[in-house]
Order: C-alpha cells, then structure tokens, then sequence
C-alpha cells in the first residue's frame, strides 16, 4: 500500500483548528511563526485598525492612571492569537509637550465586542533614547 504526503497539516490550538498549507512560504520569511506566536504586524501608511487600538490604549491609560497623555502614532506593532488577539503596540504619545514612547498591550475578542488594555508602560528613557525612526515609523517629509 502507498501511503501519500498530505500537504495540509493540522494545529490544533485553543478552541479553533488551524489548517496551514505545508508548502506555504510565509510571504518569503525564513521561519515561520508558531500558531499562538507574537508575530510582527505589517503596518500600512494609515493602518486604521492600529491607530484606533493605539488610541484606545491611550485613553483607557489617561482613565485608569487619570494622566493627560496625548496619541500622537502607533510605530510598531505584533500580534499574538490567544482567545482572541493580543495586540503589543509601541505608542508615541505626548506629555507636557514632549513625544515619549510607550509600550501597550491591549486585548481584543471582536465576536464579544470586548476589548481590554492589558498593560502600559513607558519605554526606558524613551525621552533621550531611541526614537521612532530607530523604531522604523515612517516619518513626516
């Protein structure tokens, strides 16, 4: 009896099956990320997905720590499938004038219309440090 390679493998991962064609080439990456792996998120020139999670990381910071952050850009973001999707966000935001940069992690179940700031928090000496060029944002001409 000949047995025949299936090209389509199974992972099974939380609730939900994902079927991944094994001769997929990642959009030419080297390696392919795990199902449930933090994967870098491709950002367009006005990703409005992530300008509006970045905003609401924002605001929901201002509410729970009753500061006066300003949004001022999304530079980079990953994602990660949990039960739902873990977004982790590098945030500019401006206080007292000045742009620093800040790190946001934000949950979203859209089927539950539930979303939820899981943390957020500055980047060390982000003021001196690196900027968002360093961090690859695209930058006004």
């Amino acid at each position: 009896m000949t047995q025949i390679a299936h090209p389509l493998k199974l992972y099974l991962h939380s609730e939900f099956p994902v079927i991944m064609d094994s001769e997929e080439s990642c959009d030419g990456e080297a390696v392919c990320g795990m199902p449930g792996g933090i994967q870098d998120r491709r950002m367009g020139e006005n990703d409005a997905e992530m300008e509006e999670l970045g905003r609401f990381a924002v605001d929901e910071h201002n509410k729970q720590q009753n500061t006066l952050l300003e949004f001022a850009g999304v530079v980079n973001a990953k994602e990660q499938v949990v039960a739902g999707t873990m977004y982790y966000l590098t945030v500019e935001a401006i206080e007292g004038g000045k742009k620093k940069l800040y790190e946001a992690k934000v949950w979203v179940k859209p089927w539950l219309n539930f979303k939820e700031l899981q943390e957020f928090t500055p980047l060390a000496d982000s003021s001196s440090g690196a900027t968002a060029a360093d961090l690859g944002a695209k930058q006004d001409d």
